[in-house]
Formats: C-alpha cells, structure tokens, sequence
C-alpha cells in the first residue's frame, strides 16, 4: 500500500480530476462541444474545482478589513437581482460541484 502511494505517475493529473461533472455532462448532451460560444462555460466545467481551490486559498490570505470593509461595502451596493443571480449560480454550482462517478481512494490499491 506504501509503494503504491509513493509511486510516481509519468501521466500528471488524470484527465477529469477538476471537472464538475453536472455541468460537463449538461454542456456535452444538450450542446455541440465544439460550439464557440460555449467554450468557456466548457472550460469553467472542465477546471472548476481547480478554480474554486484557488479562489478558496487567496480568499483565505486576503488581508481581513479587505473582506469586511471593502468588499461587503461593494457587494451590498449591487442590484437584488444581480445578488439573487450570484447566490443561484453559486447553489447551481455547489449541487454539481461533486455530481457524477467520484472512485474511492482504496480501489487505488
């Protein structure tokens, strides 16, 4: 079990590990993959757990009164709508954020 986790693996990270896989799976049934306009919402889908690990971690290093002051100050002065519409993508995402076939780490070894 020991070697099997100190094994390297020449292939990198395996293709799918930061995929939402709702969303992937919606964009690739409903549309052509190869559409142009939804080439970014493809690749939101294809690395968003990346995004989101990386949006977590400078959330987490920015400097207090940044957060408290400054960005609530901003936030509070936006439309209802457009705050309804971030907090329901914000739901969209976090439902199929772990949606889709996810292998236990023991079936590794």
């Amino acid at each position: 079990m020991i070697a099997k986790l100190l094994e390297f693996e020449p292939r990198g990270v395996r293709e799918g590990l930061f995929r939402i896989q709702g969303i992937h799976d919606w964009l690739h049934e409903t549309w052509a993959p190869s559409t142009w306009f939804f080439a970014p919402v493809d690749w939101l889908a294809e690395y968003g757990i990346a995004i989101l690990l990386i949006v977590g971690t400078a959330y987490h290093f920015t400097p207090r009164e940044w957060v408290d002051v400054r960005f609530k100050d901003w936030f509070c002065k936006l439309p209802g709508p457009v705050i309804g519409f971030a907090y329901a993508v914000l739901c969209l995402v976090l439902l199929h954020l772990l949606d889709g076939p996810r292998a236990n780490i023991y079936f590794a070894f």
